[in-house]
């Protein structure tokens, strides 16, 4: 672990107060300014009803540990350690080291916490200690489990979902290992995800031709398109295509499926652009078969069923088919098909009522939709997201431009700083159950309800 910054606990006495007053104007100073971009931080605030807490910040008694999951990059994070992250931060090392993908998605949620936990930093004393963790892959993602747990972690905000890794019922080995987190009093806070309309889900049925699987468009497909967007500024769309169906193992290092399909990226003629077909087994050969690899994708074999596209089409329409591989479905085996991408619409038949994905569609797991976002996932069976907020950001860009970003990670990483204000007022609140309690009315089923902060003082006398 890297500790970047360490400050004294806050009940300072003697010479230590005068060096943590400074340490307060240091903080608000540094981080005022690089916040003040935030332009609408006022109505998010006032839509939470934080300014209570703000105004009686003297009575929290905790400093509240945060997780963030995902993809850090610490060249991104380390300048802004003592300006728009607390100095307490501190990043988590993993074991798989040769990922290449790395962003500042996780940066953005720690940074949104923070503004919003400490008014923009003029109550630099609410500031939580932020903990990166690496959760990229399955072997990262089990370790920054260990690792939070073995922090002590309060909350892990997980702002992403998984388009593979388990069967959409809330189950499977992902969420087993998040249960591990939560049976060890961690609050797992997660985004709903961004797949409302952009996927689909259907139970298996054989198409027209013998191999393939049936898809609502024509010649069994299903019709994607690629439209202007101002965020592609080469008129490229970037693609992400997952194709996923219900038998994932509940110990992939055990065993794996045998049931096998393949994904057909098609352009507007029919002709085909990809082909992606990993070989579906139960266990993984010691040694690959040169014959049967010679067609298929590097690793050849996969205990996991999915396969995936990603790359950049033109402005136009597309295609996606699947086909039936191994033959032994059945007709109560689901799969499932998401799509991604600026500028990308799933033009037919989104699953708008079931589009919650690993680990958002964990019953332990609170989850968190947008308000504001008409692509923020939701599945009604599951009674998913319980809570939503609006999620709009307006950033003020150096050329003095605003910059709109919405979705449910947005969201998440409000109600987190929400939770966590909570939590330094009142560190007896531990579970989802005792959040839900306090913010939800009553009469109430906790399924896509407003989210708003409870008084101050009914925290502050909720356990005397």
């Amino acid at each position: 672990m890297l500790l970047l910054r360490a400050i004294k606990p806050r009940r300072l006495g003697g010479p230590m107060k005068y060096f943590y007053k400074v340490f307060t104007l240091i903080f608000l100073a540094s981080l005022g300014l690089q916040a003040s971009s935030l332009k609408n931080f006022v109505s998010i605030a006032q839509k939470m009803k934080a300014y209570p807490y703000y105004q009686n910040s003297e009575l929290a008694p905790k400093t509240v540990k945060i997780g963030i999951f995902g993809l850090y990059n610490t060249k991104a994070i380390l300048p802004e350690i003592g300006k728009t992250l607390p100095y307490r931060t501190f990043i988590h090392p993993y074991p798989i080291k040769n990922s290449l993908f790395f962003d500042d998605h996780q940066l953005r949620m720690a940074q949104l916490i923070t503004l919003l936990m400490t008014n923009k930093g003029r109550n630099s004393e609410l500031a939580p200690e932020i903990h990166f963790f690496y959760s990229e892959g399955l072997t990262n993602f089990e370790n920054a489990i260990q690792q939070a747990i073995h922090e002590n972690i309060d909350i892990i905000l997980n702002a992403q979902v998984m388009e593979w890794g388990g069967n959409g019922d809330g189950r499977g080995y992902i969420n087993d290992l998040v249960n591990k987190a939560i049976q060890a009093g961690i609050l797992w806070v997660n985004a709903a995800g961004n797949f409302r309309l952009h996927m689909h889900t259907r139970f298996y049925r054989k198409g027209s031709q013998d191999h393939l699987v049936h898809l609502p468009d024509q010649n069994d497909s299903l019709r994607i398109t690629c439209k202007r967007h101002p965020l592609n500024k080469d008129q490229l769309c970037p693609l992400r295509v997952v194709l996923s169906w219900n038998d994932f193992p509940q110990n992939p290092r055990k065993s794996g499926t045998n049931k096998d399909l393949a994904l057909e990226i098609l352009d507007s003629s029919f002709k085909r652009m990809a082909y992606k077909d990993f070989i579906q087994v139960k266990h993984k050969p010691k040694k690959k078969d040169p014959q049967k690899c010679k067609n298929h994708p590097f690793p050849c074999y996969s205990v996991l069923p999915r396969e995936y596209f990603v790359g950049k089409v033109p402005v136009g329409t597309y295609f996606i088919r699947v086909f039936d591989n191994s033959h032994n479905f059945q007709s109560q085996d689901k799969i499932r098909i998401t799509v991604s991408g600026y500028g990308i619409y799933l033009e037919n038949q989104p699953s708008v009522f079931n589009s919650i994905l690993p680990p958002a569609d964990n019953p332990h797991v609170l989850t968190i939709g947008a308000s504001s976002d008409a692509r923020s996932s939701v599945n009604a069976k599951l009674f998913k997201p319980e809570l939503v907020f609006p999620s709009t950001v307006i950033w003020k860009n150096q050329d003095e431009r605003d910059a709109i970003y919405k979705g449910s990670s947005n969201a998440s990483a409000f109600v987190t700083a929400g939770i966590g204000l909570m939590m330094s007022f009142q560190p007896a609140i531990k579970t989802k159950e005792e959040v839900l309690s306090l913010v939800v009315p009553s009469h109430k089923k906790a399924f896509l309800v407003p989210f708003s902060l409870p008084p101050v003082q009914k925290l502050l006398t909720l356990y005397q």
